[in-house]
């Protein structure tokens, strides 16, 4: 920078009307001026209040490394609040779970209802599924899917409710097993007699698991709580993959507590949000936003007007400049994982 510019800078930073008049230019004319000499960085911003995403727009695109990110700091801590957190050459969202619903598609297919339905701190359980299991399907989901160490628990808590009583022979195998027995009128159980042979035949399962004890009742109504919890890890998963995608993000969205003062109150106001790594995202965000002030069809108000960058982000979607996400919903879900989940929570509770 030449001396003469330098005192240029000066001067209108202290009284801009007075150097536009002695130049006869406007205030437009000079600010063309100082970007084409390269001397953003020097000048007042709030005096190009009618030019204010230019004059970001050719401060931060102007910068690579350290110097973007701490013009993207300034910008942001001025005009953004404080939903971005510049930290050790990160940049973090601390995004309100609801205000996230707006990255998803809002289709017919449900994926924001998803969304809202995992990123929702109200729901302490949902059930996406119902009746997912019934007396039909009941040996293949509850019976053939557990492991033989929770068979063996199982032939046991069978065998304790029906120690002592003689059950009638009211399937094939159980006639084959009384008349092994001796005695075709009645069958005595043990639990290698139901572990071994009983709990491989579906008849007979069903007889004395739905009908002879309530067991059989137990167990579909956890089946379905593992079908929905394996559902919902599903969903999660999706959910925060999304988020990750749309952002760019490294890690997974973290729980994070959010404090700031509320300006109707004065009281320091605590709040739940998901802290989204967005280093790669937030800046070409910004830059992509500044930029248009450019198209005189699409451009309507400063970044000033906005105030966060939740805001921002919602005007590239509207503008097109950033596609939501979305992710499939799946009719069913994977026979292996809720078999897991079911080999899980069923002990302790029902075997």
């Amino acid at each position: 920078m030449t001396p003469n510019q330098e005192k240029l800078i000066k001067q209108y930073n202290e009284n801009p009307e007075l150097v536009e008049k002695v130049y006869n230019k406007d205030r437009g004319d000079i600010l063309q001026y100082f970007i084409n000499q390269g001397l953003m960085d020097y000048l007042d911003e709030d005096i190009f209040e009618d030019y204010l995403d230019l004059v970001l727009y050719e401060k931060l695109s102007g910068k690579e490394g350290e110097d973007r990110y701490n013009m993207a700091k300034e910008i942001s801590e001025k005009y953004l609040g404080s939903e971005l957190v510049f930290e050790d050459g990160k940049i973090y969202y601390d995004a309100d779970r609801e205000d996230l619903l707006q990255i998803f598609e809002d289709s017919r297919d449900g994926v924001r209802y998803v969304a809202d339905k995992i990123l929702s701190m109200d729901d302490d359980w949902w059930e996406p599924y119902q009746d997912v299991v019934n007396k039909n399907s009941f040996y293949d989901d509850c019976i053939e899917s557990l492991t033989n160490e929770n068979k063996m628990l199982l032939a046991n808590r069978l065998n304790d409710e029906l120690l002592n009583k003689q059950v009638s022979p009211d399937t094939d195998l159980l006639e084959e097993i009384a008349e092994e027995q001796g005695h075709p009128e009645y069958v005595n159980l043990s639990t290698d007699l139901i572990y071994n042979r009983i709990l491989d035949d579906e008849d007979t399962s069903k007889y004395l698991l739905l009908d002879e004890t309530d067991i059989g009742n137990e167990m579909m109504w956890r089946y379905g709580d593992a079908y929905n919890q394996a559902a919902v890890d599903d969903y999660y998963k999706s959910v925060m993959s999304s988020i990750d995608d749309f952002f760019e993000s490294d890690t997974q969205p973290v729980p994070n507590t959010y404090k700031y003062t509320s300006q109707y109150t004065g009281k320091e106001v605590v709040k739940d949000v998901l802290r989204v790594d967005v280093t790669k995202s937030a800046i070409p965000m910004l830059i992509t936003y500044l930029s248009n002030w450019k198209d005189s069809n699409r451009y309507n108000e400063d970044i000033a007007y906005f105030g966060s960058f939740t805001a921002l982000v919602k005007q590239l979607l509207d503008w097109g400049e950033l596609s939501p996400v979305s992710f499939r919903l799946d009719d069913y879900v994977g026979y292996s994982e809720v078999a897991d989940t079911y080999n899980e929570i069923i002990v302790g509770d029902v075997i």
